[in-house]
């Protein structure tokens, strides 16, 4: 493995307080909820606690307007408290402890790309794992290690330490030679279907293949595990996420992600020994003894896991929940100790919470999300974030044998002058019968009897008891809309029909196109319908003035829903232009989504009828409102289509690219200009009219305009009166 000179420590940035204590000053509100807040509250992105519980330490992520950046810094404590800061670097990821030592263990940017190193509680720094970040001839030398990452120099991907200390796995990117790089520019690349990555087939992609590493620390052998060939994009998937994790000191559990011949994702179970170096195939399951019966987990689609319990009379098996399962620990995970017990994280309807077995915890009744947490070898004691969506995060103590709580550090502790807004969970019910929840959150000052403008913000099932969550609500500052003066439905979608779920995350699909069409939008689009009619009725919101929004696969649902229903006047869709037509040509794996969608490919007569039945690009002239589309990096060419499509059916629309982000924006001074283009966009059109109805252009291609009254009948929208203006 190639080596790098790295060392030395550095301590200090103007973002980072030194020391953060659990003081709660708690002065009177003063004022409400401003941008600036939103893209500047300090993150809990890491936690990490000694075997014996008197050690604890986390890493915080703050973004800062003045500086243009975030920073990260490493902070230890024991006991109660206080926090000291040790570390300050531009990315900070993957807190763990060295086992049989009293060093941390995390990945680190300290001026050579991100490596792995060992912090002492001093703050002095030794390199653990050493890699050469990727160069690459005339072009970028960083990589975006996952979506949710910005683009960075990174030698090491991921890592976890064996449970005895003596090994640790890694995860690296292999580099392209630079004759292959060269030879790639000077001779061309064939596209080859489930091969070739369709974004970075012109980007001149660095690496080859993620490897998948063991190395022994007292000799420093290491041994290649496994390998996933692709290039930069495919660090997003392979061996991270909970895919990889220790079986005992010498067993490492795996999944190999493969690739069919039209791209579907398949993947294999694997572990390997590594005492003999080999690897075998092994189920995709495993489990833990618990006082009534057996825990199985049980491998799902996208690198979760769901944890059942097998009863040992009955033989019956009762689903726990969805978790993921890592040695890393976090928000979701599984510890257990030596005597048999186990905590575990679950992901609940509305939050993120612990359970334990055999013994249910009381931590499960703590109505915040705990997230990301770690425990100690016996799990008498641990630390975890804990905030809400009215509670910024802070780091607690917890016991998960008695239920208590106890505040270590508040690193958000300047927005005690803000009065907390109101909001409660909720359950809605679509006109298909499918039972979805999420969130209500109030404007400030609400009074009953008024009714107020709303906006629908979704992304598949993350509407969460979580804070300005950047994963859910992306550009559209929930608080800062309710301190405007909307009503905020965070709402969740749920999959009601496995069998289309199933053959859509496979690629494959003998259902109908209908049937597909249903269940992976048509319901979802009655869910968001249903939360509205609910707030509708219960006299919360003026059912003229509502928004939708979402970014990803929330993006997909708020196209659906203007192209589909007329419940909504106006939209933003961020970062997805997926279901649009032409997105059947994008390669091997888009095109078999596709056919299982539409049946085939938009161009041919036979399935015109299924693309105008579903296709947002294919229903322009449907729209029911005007669409706001924010895109960032290289996906923002995709979304010209529905652009198109919007304009020459004289749809208001506007398209913004915010180049460089990878689907979450980064940069907070790209987010502040996202949410402001987010708030002005709703002002503009869901301004209360005179007579409280919307005025719009349709596509009649004579550009008429009409006027319409909206009737809600069982969440379902109809239009009841048209009048041309």
């Amino acid at each position: 493995m190639a080596s790098l000179d790295v060392g030395g420590s550095g301590i200090g940035s103007p973002a980072l307080p030194a020391r953060l204590t659990a003081v709660d000053h708690r002065p009177g509100a003063t004022r409400g909820w401003t941008l600036s807040d939103i893209v500047e509250v300090t993150r809990i992105t890491s936690v990490a606690i000694s075997a014996d519980g008197a050690r604890w330490a986390f890493v915080v992520k703050q973004p800062s307007l003045d500086l243009a950046e975030s920073r990260y810094g490493l902070y230890v404590g024991t006991g109660d408290g206080p926090a000291r800061k040790v570390a300050d670097s531009a990315y900070l990821a993957d807190l763990q402890p060295r086992p049989g030592h009293k060093t941390w263990t995390l990945r680190g940017e300290f001026g050579h790309g991100v490596q792995v190193y060992d912090i002492d509680d001093a703050g002095r720094r030794t390199p653990r794992l050493v890699h050469q970040p990727l160069s690459q001839v005339g072009g970028d030398t960083s990589l975006a290690p996952s979506a949710s990452e910005p683009a960075r120099a990174t030698g090491v991907l991921a890592f976890g330490w064996s449970p005895d200390g003596k090994a640790l796995w890694y995860a690296t990117l292999r580099p392209r030679s630079a004759k292959r790089q060269r030879a790639w520019r000077e001779e061309g690349l064939a596209y080859v279907d489930g091969r070739t990555t369709a974004t970075d087939f012109y980007a001149e992609p660095p690496a080859e293949a993620v490897e998948l590493w063991v190395r022994e620390t007292r000799s420093g052998r290491d041994q290649l595990v496994a390998q996933s060939p692709g290039d930069r994009s495919t660090a997003s998937v392979a061996f991270r996420g909970g895919s990889v994790f220790w079986d005992g000191p010498q067993g490492l559990v795996y999944q190999r992600p493969g690739l069919s011949e039209t791209g579907a994702p398949n993947q294999s179970s694997w572990r390997f020994d590594v005492a003999t170096g080999s690897s075998a195939p092994q189920p995709q399951s495993g489990g833990v003894r618990t006082a009534s019966g057996r825990l199985r987990l049980t491998r799902l689609d996208g690198g979760k896991y769901e944890l059942s319990e097998v009863s040992s009379l009955a033989r019956a098996l009762t689903s726990l929940g969805s978790v993921s399962y890592s040695g890393m620990g976090g928000a979701l995970g599984v510890w257990r100790s030596p005597g048999g017990q186990v905590l575990y994280g679950v992901r609940q309807a509305d939050r993120l919470g612990l359970a334990a077995y055999p013994a249910q915890t009381p931590l499960s009744q703590v109505r915040e999300s705990l997230h990301p947490c770690a425990f100690d070898e016996s799990l008498r004691v641990g630390v975890c974030g804990r905030e809400s969506l009215t509670r910024a995060p802070e780091l607690v103590k917890v016991g998960p044998s008695t239920g208590a709580v106890r505040v270590l550090a508040r690193p958000n502790a300047r927005y005690d002058t803000i009065s907390p807004l109101t909001s409660e969970p909720a359950t809605w019910t679509n006109r298909f019968g499918t039972v979805s929840g999420g969130y209500i959150t109030y404007p400030r000052n609400y009074q009953p009897g008024r009714r107020y403008p709303a906006i629908v913000i979704t992304h598949a099932a993350d509407a969460r008891n979580l804070f300005a969550a950047e994963t859910f609500q992306w550009a559209f500052p929930l608080q800062v809309l309710a301190e405007r003066g909307y009503v905020v439905l965070s709402v969740n979608e749920t999959t009601s029909d496995l069998s289309v779920s199933d053959a859509y995350g496979s690629a494959h699909s003998n259902l109908s196109p209908a049937r597909m069409q249903q269940g992976m939008g048509l319901d979802a689009v009655a869910t968001m319908e249903a939360a509205v009619a609910d707030a509708v009725a219960r006299g919360l919101v003026d059912p003229q003035r509502v928004g939708i929004a979402g970014y990803s696969r929330g993006g997909i649902v708020t196209t659906l829903a203007l192209s589909q229903s007329k419940v909504f006047r106006a939209g933003i869709n961020a970062d997805t232009s997926f279901f649009s037509a032409g997105g059947f040509y994008r390669g091997g794996m888009v095109r078999e989504i596709y056919r299982g969608l539409f049946g085939g490919p938009p161009l041919d007569p036979r399935y015109a009828a299924a693309y105008r039945a579903f296709s947002p690009s294919a229903r322009a002239d449907r729209f029911a409102g005007p669409l706001l589309q924010l895109f960032t990096g290289r996906s923002a060419a995709s979304a010209l289509e529905l652009d198109q499509a919007l304009k020459e059916a004289k749809i208001p629309t506007k398209l913004i690219a915010y180049p460089g982000e990878t689907h979450i924006l980064h940069r907070p001074r790209t987010a502040m200009a996202a949410m402001k283009a987010s708030l002005t966009w709703f002002e503009t059109w869901l301004a209360e009219g005179a007579d409280g109805r919307q005025v719009l252009p349709v596509g009649s291609g004579a550009g008429d305009k009409v006027a319409f009254d909206l009737k809600l009948e069982g969440g379902a929208g109809e239009i009841t009166a048209i009048t041309k203006q």
